[in-house]
């Protein structure tokens, strides 16, 4: 049997007009094949932002990410196979077609560092923790901090967790407002029930915010006061300050607060690492404990604790094996 000779992906494309820049080469090994792809991962123009200079520019990220990039718009693909393949969605569920469609209609836009095996998996112990222990009633508009393009936000929605819940996705990258965004544009129409905003995390009064974001043709909305009644936290290692943050909620009698920490390992960076789950545990102390987890993925270890700041009884605490 003759063997075919393996044609570069970019190659490929050429042969239908489309060209791909080669500004970066990843080489991996598939039974013995030798494959180099070329990537055009593409510069965001609003990275770099602080707290202090945190800006939202619909038109111009819209025209940046609009760019054809066929070789990263495979790899979000590849990335989407993963995160699909582990998160364990039901039938008919409304995440894929979400991610298909910000794949399919922007190409110029990195989604890999959302589209991840572990943080499918750690969605997938969201969903189990939450349908077993967490009352089911209404818990009021959940603030949802540093889970980026909110497919944590989707998976919740499949499950029919959240319910009629409002939910605002809140994160320091533009690029988080405007992909939520795009693939919430039926549930935004609905009286925003689903909204996200650039936005610190430390400048929000969980007690009483002023919700507001810049619109797509790039002016600010009237501001209009509500309390969250969920607040989820995805990034306590990665924004560190973790101490500064928790004290921002100052009652959470009634909030149900679903927290999420890691542990630093050489090929993973955080701000405030937590050796082990007690070091997370005894870090965010709360009088009612639902559930307090240990996840580990290869050598990454997550540690995810659900429960209220505050309140009149207590109940037995949940840890998962």
């Amino acid at each position: 049997m003759s063997k075919r000779k393996v044609i570069p992906i970019d190659e490929l494309y050429k042969t239908v007009g489309i060209d791909t820049p080669r500004t970066d080469s990843v080489t991996t090994t598939d039974s013995g094949l030798e494959i180099t792809e070329s990537v055009d991962i593409p510069k965001r123009d609003w990275e770099g932002a602080t707290p202090n200079n945190l800006r939202y520019d619909h038109i111009a990220i819209q025209e940046s990410i609009s760019e054809r990039n066929a070789n990263q718009q495979i790899r979000n693909y590849r990335g989407a196979m993963d995160f699909l393949s582990c998160v364990d969605l039901p039938y008919g569920n409304k995440t894929t077609g979400r991610v298909k469609s910000i794949i399919s209609k922007y190409s110029n836009i990195d989604l890999t560092e959302f589209l991840k095996q572990e943080n499918a998996m750690i969605y997938k112990m969201f969903v189990r923790i939450i349908k077993q222990y967490v009352r089911s009633k209404y818990d009021g508009t959940t603030y949802l901090i540093g889970d980026g393009i909110g497919l944590l936000a989707s998976v919740l929605d499949d499950y029919d967790i959240i319910k009629e819940n409002k939910v605002r996705n809140i994160d320091l990258d533009p690029v988080g407002q405007f992909v939520f965004d795009f693939m919430f544009t039926r549930e935004a129409r609905k009286d925003w029930q689903f909204k996200a905003t650039t936005e610190d995390a430390f400048h929000i009064n969980y007690e009483s915010h002023d919700f507001k974001c810049v619109l797509s043709d790039n002016t600010e909305s009237p501001a209009f006061n509500e309390r969250p009644g969920v607040i989820i936290n995805m990034a306590l290692s990665k924004i560190g300050r973790v101490q500064e943050w928790y004290d921002l909620i100052t009652d959470g009698a009634d909030q149900l607060l679903i927290l999420v920490g890691e542990k630093e390992t050489p090929k993973s960076k955080v701000e405030q690492s937590f050796e082990d789950i007690e070091e997370f545990d005894n870090a965010l102390p709360m009088e009612r404990v639902i559930a307090l987890h240990k996840l580990e993925i290869g050598k990454r270890a997550f540690y995810i604790k659900i429960g209220y700041k505050k309140c009149t009884h207590t109940t037995t605490l949940r840890r998962f094996t």
